[in-house]
């Protein structure tokens, strides 16, 4: 009798030399088994099995299984279960599970537009081989999202997208469960009973012991209102507003993860606006709830570096980086959103595990006002047809009840924060008006203990360069992170000594930087800065409020990319009594997004994902839209080491995050001017590497040659 034809979809070596075999319906059967289990946490668990049913169809062609046998030229093999199945978000998530989501597109595209309509029209190789093993059954069933008038369109999207998700990380985790034989490390994270005492253990602490003065007291009692509405409500959106001291990163912790246990969900998400805040979110969670519970994810990390984690937490956390599979992520803005609006497998496969989670939006005023309304629409889709829980979380509520999804009420956690507001103010507002520099370098002077935040590099450098005497310090992003903080470590020591202190920084210090000086100067920006850099006075409330002041003043050289914020704050200042009142805090709001209006969707992508152009959605929503190159600094051993490595293997994604601690990103023109004065060499196109480590001070980073003599200056 003659043996059945065995077609492989994957095949790997065994230790002894032996080719192993994986069949295409073995991979077929796995990969579906994993789609239904991912899709069915979102209702989808038919949708996904029928992905992963026929997402290679096209595996089943001679011409694949030559390539296959004899490492033969690539073969489409996505396209051809695409073809099979008539259900849109299943043709779709097929057909890009390796290149991609792409536009639509229209019965007009050609077979070789970059379209589904096109890809649809595509002449592949014969695959009926897979009648032999596979009989097609066309889905019965339709999506299980809410049909909310008006949101229909952005929901067919948007499930699409999360389908496309389920099966990428299904056909990802089949693979590796084969070519692995068996040895991929997954899970190994402690159980949520075991977190939630824990947390338990050290909010009770909090809560049993008794408070010293009204601060604390507060703080406790903000903690149990978490705490009960956790357990009380049930999945929604939600907004807590507490004041700078409020304790808001623990409270909002327990509140998830009251949730997550009271409602059985799955993971929790922390989004932060910048990786430059993250480090201290994340050791403050590994604190409590041990650090292979906490992952993460963002430009800056890198989990293959064998030094940093022990033993098997390193491949653990390898991978759930790419699928977000732990318990608690600790992650960006950029990370969240761009994953939420790309393209990519690689960006799109963790977006199934956001389903049934609680997200927590830190510093909800910092969502990006040029695409607010596209993130709040696919903030309020995760709570409406995901059953995940939001909470925009923040110091300086933004006004966002007109601009949320209608069909999603917003409820705060905490209440009274008037009354709260009133208690935790620490600090007194006083506007200077119009200074030169000159004037502000003298009142400086005069500081034993203070920050100016300014709104420029440049303003930040003049500055401090025009101080005199011991204890002075500068701090910018023309410095590169491992620089930056070696100095925050410096000022951290002096301030805590008593010791002469003034620093000049740029906006980096506002947001999550533990800093407590006595006295505060901002430059004229957007009244949440302005506040946010209150945040660094008097931060541990242990000074009387009249000697605790933040002083607000004009510069020359206001940056044109702040005119709207300026325009914002500049008008309801003088219409107010209390800077940081609740009520001026959303006449702000109000009046900047008043400004913006159409600016707040300003490249149209709700319309785009409407009309299921994926891919353009994706290169359109870039929420850093200023071009930047990055400048490695070889400055010690440790940098130096990285680079060799660098120039022996190339460039890898570990080895480039490792090396984001030595470099400093520059806008094009600043780039540019150090090529074109030779300060820099060019390592194949992916990074550039500074030549002379004279061009590097230890003040204030890196320097940049301004004019036709190539003289260096330093300038914004």
């Amino acid at each position: 009798m003659e043996e059945k034809k065995k077609f492989i979809a994957h095949k790997r070596e065994t230790k002894e030399g032996f080719f192993e075999i994986q069949t295409v319906k073995e991979h077929l059967e796995g990969t579906a088994k994993y789609a239904k289990a991912f899709a069915e946490k979102f209702g989808a668990g038919a949708f996904g099995k029928c992905c992963g049913d026929y997402h290679d169809l096209g595996k089943y062609s001679e011409e694949f299984q030559k390539r296959i046998q004899e490492d033969g030229p690539k073969v489409d093999h996505a396209t051809a279960g695409a073809k099979e199945i008539h259900s849109f978000p299943i043709q779709m998530a097929i057909a890009g599970h390796h290149s991609g989501l792409m536009d639509r597109g229209t019965k007009a595209n050609g077979p070789n537009e970059k379209t589904l309509c096109g890809r649809l029209k595509r002449t592949i190789p014969d695959y009926s081989g897979y009648q032999s093993e596979i009989r097609i059954e066309q889905p019965q069933e339709k999506p299980s999202f809410r049909n909310t008038p008006g949101h229909l369109a952005y929901s067919g999207a948007f499930f699409t997208r999360m389908l496309y998700s389920s099966l990428v990380d299904a056909d990802f985790l089949d693979t590796e469960d084969f070519m692995s034989g068996g040895g991929v490390v997954r899970q190994g994270f402690d159980e949520w009973e075991t977190l939630y005492r824990r947390l338990e253990d050290k909010t009770q602490h909090f809560l049993k012991s008794k408070p010293s003065g009204i601060i604390n007291e507060k703080r406790n009692d903000i903690l149990q209102q978490c705490l009960d509405l956790g357990k009380s409500q049930g999945r929604g959106a939600y907004t807590l507003t507490v004041p700078t001291g409020g304790g808001k990163t623990i409270a909002s912790l327990a509140f998830a993860m009251e949730q997550l246990k009271a409602n059985g969900m799955d993971r929790i998400i922390y989004v932060i606006p910048y990786t430059s805040i993250i480090d201290q979110t994340v050791e403050a969670f590994e604190e409590i709830l041990g650090s292979k519970n906490v992952l993460a994810h963002h430009s800056n990390v890198a989990y293959d570096d064998e030094a940093e984690i022990a033993g098997g937490d390193i491949a653990r956390k390898k991978l759930a980086t790419e699928n977000w599979d732990a318990p608690v992520i600790v992650t960006t803005n950029v990370q969240f959103f761009e994953s939420l609006h790309g393209h990519r497998s690689s960006s799109c496969r963790k977006l199934h595990n956001i389903a049934n989670s609680i997200i927590i939006f830190d510093e909800a005023q910092m969502l990006p006002h040029r695409f607010l309304l596209p993130c709040l629409q696919s903030i309020g889709e995760l709570v409406r047809n995901y059953r995940c829980t939001a909470v925009l979380c923040t110091a300086t509520q933004p006004f966002l009840g007109p601009y949320f999804p209608e069909d999603i009420p917003l409820q705060e956690i905490c209440r009274d924060t008037e009354a709260l507001y009133e208690i935790f103010r620490r600090v007194r507002y006083e506007r200077l008006g119009m200074v030169t520099q000159e004037v502000l370098t003298e009142r400086i002077n005069n500081e034993k203990q203070v920050l100016c935040i300014v709104n420029t590099r440049q303003q930040a450098y003049d500055v401090f360069r025009a101080l005199k005497g011991r204890g002075n310090f500068h701090l910018s992003t023309w410095m590169m992170p491992k620089h930056r903080k070696r100095v925050l470590k410096k000022i951290r020591k002096r301030l805590k000594a008593g010791l002469p202190c003034r620093v000049v920084s740029t906006s980096l210090v506002e947001a999550g930087v533990d800093l407590d000086f006595p006295t505060v100067y901002r430059a004229m920006a957007g009244l949440d800065s302005i506040i946010q850099a209150g945040g660094r006075c008097n931060r541990e409330g242990k000074r009387p409020l009249s000697e605790s002041i933040v002083w607000i003043f004009d510069l020359e050289g206001k940056p044109k990319k702040l005119k709207d914020y300026l325009a914002a704050t500049s008008a309801v200042l003088p219409k107010h009594e209390e800077v940081d009142s609740p009520e001026c805090i959303a006449h702000y709001f109000e009046t900047l997004y008043h400004l913006k209006d159409s600016g707040l969707d300003a490249k149209s992508i709700i319309e785009k994902m409407e009309a299921l152009a994926f891919e353009t959605v994706s290169k359109d929503f870039e929420l850093i839209d200023e071009e930047s190159y990055s400048v490695f600094i070889p400055i010690n051993k440790k940098a130096k080491v990285l680079l060799a490595q660098f120039r022996g293997a190339g460039p890898s994604r570990g080895l480039l995050r490792k090396m984001n601690a030595y470099m400093v990103s520059l806008p094009k023109y600043q780039y540019d001017l150090l090529d074109d004065y030779r300060r820099i060499e060019n390592l194949d196109g992916a990074v550039s590497v500074l030549i002379n480590l004279e061009d590097y001070t230890k003040e204030a980073g890196i320097k940049i040659p301004k004019n036709d003599l190539g003289e260096v200056l330093y300038f914004a």
